[in-house]
């Protein structure tokens, strides 16, 4: 059975302890852009409701990116690389907004910006328990 594979019940542990706050997230007024055609590694958006911690992986409405070997457009993730506070109006992020190497178009004025996920995050030294 494969949800019984050691990295999958990793994989599982991590999203039961993060669950909660994924879905405090996803339940709390929309984050959106704050002004149209931004680009590099920062995003100006309206202040945040909740505080977006380093390996937030998110997408915004309208920004995608064209796969040429499929013939289709998929939402860029980018991920959180500073930790946003309460209030804060910058997400610091990657791969930064750059047209046309990582994203078709770019942000506009109001999109939604959607959490997705959090990613594990080990500080340097620390490793993973066996």
């Amino acid at each position: 059975m494969i949800s019984n594979h050691p990295s999958m019940v990793g994989h599982q542990e991590f999203q039961a302890q993060h669950s909660d706050m994924l879905a405090a997230a996803r339940a709390s007024p929309p984050i959106t852009v704050e002004a149209s055609n931004q680009s590099g590694c920062a995003l100006v958006v309206h202040p945040l409701s909740k505080a977006l911690d380093v390996g937030t992986v998110f997408t915004i409405a309208g920004v995608d990116r064209y796969r040429l070997a499929f013939d289709d457009c998929v939402p860029v993730e980018f991920i959180v690389t500073r930790r946003a506070e309460v209030g804060h109006t910058v997400i610091f992020l990657y791969p930064p907004i750059e047209t046309p190497s990582t994203v078709n178009h770019l942000p506009i004025r109001g999109a939604v910006v959607t959490v997705k996920r959090n990613l594990p995050v080990f500080e340097p030294g620390v490793t993973a328990a066996a």
